[in-house]
């Protein structure tokens, strides 16, 4: 938060409706000179007098109070405020203060700051406050959130550890385990949105595989640690192996009808169709929501690894031999 004292344009924001949905949106402007926490303390007191002023504006529909901390979540806080927003020549960080109306009456004050707040405050409709860390505040930008900073962290740094240790069987198998997780993320638990995601995302010329051919090569690896599915053993679709090394281009072509594989082309096909599928997300609402619920089902090193002590007592901890 600035410390600088300087004028500029500042809002009192309110999110209007009842204690299930939130049906209007409401703006007043202020100029505003002093440091930030001068500004945020002055539309603090000013939220009675200007929720009375403030120019309205109905949504095309009703948003729930918990869609929209869903939506809110990954630095998209002031979602619903958009249009207001070009209606009255704001900034692209304007300094807020947003106010939930609920029945009339001001129910909850949560200061935001675009890429700068930590803290999640909640507006549950309810006259509670529910105040966290949220995993997605390390990387939210002013841009909005980082998802391939996100996904880094959480697959791919793994993936790159293992390809470049040459575990190729395990590096492949967290790769194919990645589309089925970015393919639940878009899609949900549905029947074939492993290879539904591949045809809509993915460009697989320069690798030569179908996304049917990966999905059997899927099957057969991380269930049997082998290449050949029932798909395969039938003569219904061609066996992968998996090769790296060489030019980025090369491709190899086996004897026996089997397919060769470069890791590394299938990689960077996967990485692009993944900003393919970001894009499509940033520009629609319900799927980012769909994202948010989604995502928060996922485990990750980072946030579920847990060292546990078995033997609290003896202070012995579990090393996986017997010590007896």
């Amino acid at each position: 938060m600035s410390t600088d004292s300087q004028t500029e344009s500042i809002y009192n924001l309110f999110l209007i409706g009842d204690e299930s949905y939130i049906t209007h949106v409401g703006v007043q402007v202020h100029e505003a000179d002093g440091n930030d926490a001068d500004k945020i303390a002055f539309l603090r007191n000013s939220v009675n007098e200007d929720l009375v002023s403030a120019q309205r504006f109905p949504l095309k529909a009703p948003r729930s109070w918990e869609e929209h901390r869903k939506s809110g979540r990954g630095n998209r806080e002031l979602e619903l405020f958009e249009q207001v927003f070009k209606l009255v020549n704001a900034i692209a960080t304007p300094l807020t203060l947003i106010t939930p109306i609920i029945n009339g009456s001001p129910r909850i004050e949560a200061f935001q700051k675009l890429g700068k707040n930590s803290v999640v405050q909640i507006p549950l409709g309810n006259g509670n406050i529910l105040n966290k860390i949220d995993y997605l505040s390390k990387y939210s930008t002013e841009q909005g959130l980082d998802v391939p900073m996100l996904f880094d962290d959480d697959y791919f740094k793994a993936i790159k550890l293992l390809h470049n240790a040459k575990h190729l069987v395990s590096a492949g198998k967290l790769l194919l385990s990645f589309i089925d997780t970015v393919a639940f993320l878009d899609m949900g638990d549905v029947s074939g949105n492993f290879v539904t995601w591949l045809e809509t995302y993915a460009d697989l010329s320069k690798v030569g595989v179908s996304p049917m051919e990966l999905w059997e090569h899927r099957n057969s690896l991380l269930h049997m640690t082998n290449i050949n599915s029932r798909a395969v053993r039938q003569g219904r679709v061609a066996p992968l192996i998996m090769f790296t090394g060489g030019p980025p281009d090369l491709k190899r072509v086996g004897a026996n009808g089997e397919k060769y594989c470069n890791f590394r082309l299938l990689l960077e096909a996967v990485a692009e169709a993944v900003g393919k599928w970001i894009s499509t997300c940033n520009s629609d609402h319900d799927k980012w929501v769909s994202f948010i619920e989604r995502y928060d089902l996922v485990v990750s090193d980072s946030r579920t690894f847990t060292t546990i002590n078995l033997d609290t007592a003896s202070g012995k901890s579990f090393t996986g031999r017997d010590e007896s």
